[in-house]
């Protein structure tokens, strides 16, 4: 008995050195009730006493007393041995991985109003449960909520709890991890329960020192994290806009670098070409000079016999002037008579096909005329005949049938109003609603009867003024026809005059025309004569001068094919050293092009990687931040009004034995250990 004592000493200080953060300030007045319980090691109360201090300035008065009554936390123990749930006796004295869970339920419930509404909410208990274990029989000592203090021979276990919590701030859908249970696993050599220590007050928000103003500050701070997170994400979206423009400055670089290496290849073929065209053109030149001494030697030789051709030309030149003069005359008259006979046959010609196509158009006009005045003479008659009806007196059946139906309908809605009197809502419903479609029908006909009036009244004035207009138009169609008639048959005769004088003017045009074309190609053959021998004068004379001068210029372009041929030379020594440096060009552009080709195969991947970035960003926005922020301040406030309601049924619980209020309340039990030696003797017993 003295060793179990010693051990629930031993086992009590170390578990209330933890719970020391819990207790009143040592100098102020103190006015606390604490609960002391002793439980078996399945959680059965089996004794419960009241503790009472009530200190003032007139002294401190203590009470003691058992009480029978129901704790606010209840405990529900359970052992398992390697994953298997058992009794803890049949754990004692047993080598394995033993687990013990500690399940608290909160019973003190409360109907509370938050929100806008009742709900059950319960009074918040800070459940703190610890036990010492000795080092020599067990080991990897672990605890799902709580701290593990190891002093090398005994490990002190304590862990909390806040039963109902969860409950109370309805997050049993979230992910928040405030269980209602203590799980203390071990590894031991030979199982021996130890006592555990439990300690709970419902004093939560003093021991936590949570405060309201924390959670405001903590709404700003969402705020802030909320609008630095969208800067962010701009950022990136700028990033990526401008990482983008740079790619696509990037592409036109290289597009331009292309074009530019197509064109220094285009070059440097040029320069080879051009080098190979100013070896040509020296080899030429030089052949140019030897032909050039052979050429102003025959262009003497021209010269002189030019010079002796044109002084004896001079008598050749006189003769060939008379016979043009002479052949000018006959032409002239001769093509006279040619033109007149042609114009008179022209005319003739003309004046027969205007003629015949005159008088089939003006028989034409006479026969469309005959068929225009038949045509206008019956359409007359018909006009007249429907005038003739419109001006009768008759009225038109569908307005005598209008009127008959409007009178019927008249004399029905008369039967129904009559019916009205003494008939049900239903039936007066009904018999009205018929009454209004009667009058809607009323209302139609009249006006479609009115529309057929006023439609005969217009057709009456129209067919008037169509049946005058058609009468003049006969009288008018009638005077055309005659008319036409005399003029198709002097037509006739005037074709059949033109058409005799055409057969004859052709005739004596075509005799006239053979005599002026003889006449005309002799005139034309004396003309070229005169003008062939103005110019071979003139050109004797300028092939004497140009052969001089051609003489002249040829020692002159002998001289300077001379200076051609120097500089034929230095145009290729210059080609040579464009050539090579075109080449060089075309190198380091072919290395500019790699390059730029690199420079744009980083840029697409740098514009890929911001695009990843700024899908990513927009996703941690939109899945994390927006989530957070959302969560906060959408069930943030409704959670913290939960917690102030909590920290009122907190403050609230100042009653337990009695009806004293108590400035503290607070709960410790004791559960009973159990050794190998506990087991042999309940066992004996």
């Amino acid at each position: 008995m003295r060793k179990d004592m010693i051990k629930k000493v031993v086992a009590g200080s170390a578990v209330l050195s933890i719970f020391a953060c819990y207790t009143v300030p040592s100098f102020a007045y103190v006015n606390e009730e604490t609960i002391y319980s002793n439980i078996k090691s399945n959680g059965e109360i089996y004794k419960t006493i009241s503790s009472t201090i009530n200190e003032n300035e007139e002294g401190t008065k203590t009470k003691k007393s058992e009480i029978q009554k129901d704790l606010p936390i209840e405990c529900n123990v359970v052992y398992k041995l390697n994953g298997i749930e058992m009794p803890v006796s049949e754990i004692i004295g047993k080598k394995g991985k033993v687990t013990i869970q500690l399940k608290y339920t909160n019973k003190d419930e409360k109907q509370v109003w938050v929100n806008g509404q009742s709900e059950k909410m319960y009074t918040p208990f800070l459940v703190v449960s610890g036990m010492v274990l000795d080092n020599d029989n067990n080991k990897n000592v672990e605890i799902n909520h709580g701290k593990i203090i190891n002093n090398g021979e005994k490990t002190i276990v304590a862990g909390f709890a806040i039963p109902g919590l969860v409950e109370s701030l309805k997050l049993k859908n979230s992910n928040i991890d405030v269980c209602d249970s203590i799980e203390i696993t071990l590894e031991t050599e030979c199982f021996e329960l130890s006592n555990i220590m439990t300690f709970a007050s419902p004093k939560v928000f003093d021991s936590l020192d949570i405060s309201m103003d924390d959670f405001k500050e903590l709404f700003n701070k969402v705020n802030e994290l909320q609008s630095a997170s969208n800067q962010i994400e701009q950022g990136a979206t700028d990033l990526n806009n401008g990482i983008i423009l740079l790619n696509d400055g990037v592409t036109v670089l290289k597009d331009g670098s292309n074009t530019l290496n197509t064109g220094v290849n285009a070059l440097k073929k040029g320069a080879s070409d051009l080098n190979s065209g100013a070896v040509t053109l020296k080899d030429g030149i030089n052949e140019y000079t030897i032909q050039s001494n052979k050429f102003n030697k025959g262009v003497a030789e021209v010269s002189a016999g030019a010079s002796e051709l044109n002084r004896n030309y001079g008598a050749l030149d006189s003769g060939i002037n008379d016979l043009s003069n002479g052949s000018d005359v006959l032409s002239g008259g001769a093509n006279q008579v040619s033109e007149g006979a042609t114009k008179l046959a022209d005319g003739a010609q003309k004046i027969s096909s205007n003629v015949d196509n005159i008088a089939q158009n003006v028989t034409k006009l006479n026969n469309g005329a005959e068929s225009l005045s038949s045509g206008i003479s019956e359409i007359t008659t018909k006009v007249k005949e429907q005038y003739n009806i419109l001006s009768s007196e008759e009225v038109p059946q569908e307005l005598i049938d209008n009127m008959t139906l409007i009178e019927e309908l008249q004399r029905t809605n008369s039967a129904l109003e009559a019916q009205l009197e003494g008939s049900s809502d239903e039936v007066k419903e009904i018999i009205n609603n018929q009454i209004d479609l009667n009058n809607k029908s009323i209302n139609q006909l009249k006006a479609s009867s009115t529309y057929i009036q006023n439609m005969g009244n217009n057709s009456k004035a129209e067919m008037e003024n169509l049946y005058n207009g058609l009468s003049d138009a006969e009288k008018g169609a009638a005077q055309i026809s005659g008319g036409l008639k005399e003029l198709d048959d002097g037509m006739k005769l005037l074709s059949q005059g033109t058409s005799s004088l055409a057969n004859n003017s052709t005739s004596i045009a075509k005799g006239a025309k053979d005599v002026s074309d003889g006449a005309s190609n002799l005139s034309i053959g004396a003309a070229g004569l005169v003008e062939g021998s103005k110019q071979v004068s003139g050109g004797l004379s300028v092939l004497s001068n140009g052969a001089s001068s051609l003489s002249k210029a040829g020692e002159q372009l002998n001289s300077a094919t001379k200076q051609i041929s120097s500089g034929a030379t230095e145009l290729q020594e210059g080609t040579d050293s464009l050539l090579n440096g075109t080449n060089e060009l075309a190198k380091g552009t072919g290395t500019l092009v790699d390059g730029i080709n690199s420079l744009s195969d980083g840029s697409q991947k740098l514009v890929d990687g911001s695009g990843t970035l700024l899908d990513g960003i927009k996703r941690f926005n939109k899945e994390g931040i927006d989530n957070i922020c959302n969560l906060i301040n959408n069930n943030g406030k409704n959670l913290i009004r939960r917690i102030e309601k909590l920290e009122e049924l907190s403050n609230e619980y100042t009653t337990f034995a009695s009806e004293e209020k108590r400035d503290n309340i607070q709960f410790i039990s004791i559960m009973d250990s159990m050794s190998k030696a506990d087991v042999n003797r309940d066992k004996k017993d």
